[in-house]
């Protein structure tokens, strides 16, 4: 669950009113069909009370961290090496799977 940008603004520990000295951006190359852009993630840096330090958000989960591609650019990628091949294999050997609130298997592949 994300935090709302109010309770960014109050020191956890103490629930003093927390000053906003900058930010950090990061900046990530994206893909949307017909187009890539810079995708730019912002996260506000804020003073701790008493010079106890700064509160900087995590950043949100990558699929690759410390990556600057996005996971659509990566996706966009993947599927324009897969698809110019020419050759696309798959696996497809039978498995028995159980079938969710039935308690019986089923043949999948």
């Amino acid at each position: 669950m994300r935090s709302s940008p109010e309770q960014q603004k109050i020191c956890p520990e103490t629930g003093a009113q927390l000053v906003k000295i900058g930010e950090e951006v990061t900046q990530k190359i994206a893909h949307k069909p017909g187009s890539y852009y810079i995708k730019e993630i912002i996260r506000y840096k804020y003073a701790l009370p008493q010079g106890a330090g700064v509160l900087t958000p995590p950043l949100p989960e990558a699929l690759l961290e410390r990556c600057q591609a996005d996971e659509s650019f990566l996706a966009n990628l993947l599927t324009n090496l897969l698809l110019s091949s020419g050759n696309v294999f798959v696996d497809e050997s039978p498995v028995k799977m159980l079938q969710p609130g039935k308690g019986k298997n089923h043949r999948g592949r």
